[in-house]
């Protein structure tokens, strides 16, 4: 199960973010070097919907650490006792990665105000919190 569904998914998504996060930075790289104030303030919304994508891709990431986090623990207390401390590191860095994923979406949504998209963001946030 994660084997097929699980870790495709995050390799796709790990490269999307990186995509998505790349031209994130080459925006606000734009944006630091004008000086022409109408433009950068054109820069300013590029770079800030720009990151709404890559913000949500955190959530999906989130959700397959969640996953992981899961059968980890399912794992760790079901599965082979001599074992636990293998099945222990999987949850923690399940756990970790998750709480990665949660921290960077809460400072990214400090760039926005409050609108129903950062409405649905935070519900989903709170989900996975």
């Amino acid at each position: 199960d994660l084997s097929e569904r699980i870790f495709p998914s995050l390799e796709e998504l790990f490269q999307k973010d990186a995509v998505l996060f790349d031209k994130v930075i080459q925006l606000r790289e734009e944006r630091d070097k004008e000086t022409d104030l109408q433009r950068l303030n054109n820069l300013k919304l590029k770079a800030q919907e720009a990151l709404k994508p890559a913000t949500e891709i955190l959530l999906q990431i989130g959700d397959n650490c969640a996953d992981i986090a899961y059968h980890a623990a399912f794992v760790f207390d079901k599965g082979f006792k001599a074992a636990k401390g293998d099945s222990g590191v999987a949850l923690n860095g399940a756990v970790a990665a998750l709480g990665g994923c949660l921290s960077v979406i809460d400072l990214n949504l400090a760039y926005f105000g409050c609108d129903q998209w950062t409405i649905n963001v935070r519900e989903q946030l709170a989900k996975l919190r």
